[in-house]
């Protein structure tokens, strides 16, 4: 299974990074839009988002809109080991680039609060809610130890599959947003490895 993941990534990192920089631009925009209106969002008091880089879905928009309302934030911050840990967002010019070239706050402000919501990463997703990451299980094991009420995934329409691999440790998201529409999903997968590979995919 990890081989077919690994393929799995190259090919939606692929496909994501094929998009044209302003087709990109404009999806982000839409994607931003359907946030903005969002329930969950727009309730949140405490909110953790992924900070976007290369042809991931734009979160820097959505970061500095939600800080101008008030909303505590929180990014990742990866320590030592590979530990991922929520920190406080208070502004880009606190913010330098990690050993990955993420953007990221100082590791140490660990926020304290507890977290409404989660803008999720992933290089692809099922309608049901499985997520394919990018291979570190930084996500997998950060949600095994925190709760958070709603996991919110962002993607491109082109990032959407029927099936994908799963294993028994991959967390699954409860909401979708892409450029085209919202996907709430009514109820988790449940783990069956037997499902992978797909038969008539």
């Amino acid at each position: 299974m990890t081989d077919s993941k690994q393929a799995l990534r190259r090919q939606y990192r692929q496909v994501r990074d094929a998009l044209a920089t302003g087709t990109r631009q404009q999806f982000d925009q839409a994607i931003l839009k359907k946030l903005q209106d969002l329930p969950e969002i727009l309730s949140a008091q405490c909110l953790f988002s992924y900070v976007s880089v290369g042809s991931e879905t734009d979160t820097r928009h959505l970061l500095d809109w939600l800080h101008g309302r008030g909303t505590q934030l929180a990014v990742p911050a990866i320590r030592k080991h590979n530990e991922m840990y929520a920190v406080t967002f208070s502004g880009w010019s606190n913010m330098i680039r990690d050993k990955a070239g993420i953007p990221s706050p100082d590791p140490a402000l660990e926020i304290n609060c507890p977290i409404d919501v989660c803008i999720t990463p992933g290089l692809a997703f099922t309608e049901s809610g499985i997520r394919l990451g990018q291979g570190q299980g930084n996500y997998d094991r950060w949600f095994a130890t925190h709760q958070v009420d709603v996991k919110i995934a962002l993607a491109y329409e082109c990032q959407l599959t029927r099936a994908l691999p799963q294993e028994e440790n991959d967390i699954s998201v409860k909401m979708i947003v892409t450029e085209q529409r919202i996907i709430r999903v009514s109820s988790p997968p449940i783990y069956a490895p037997s499902n992978w590979p797909p038969v008539n995919r």
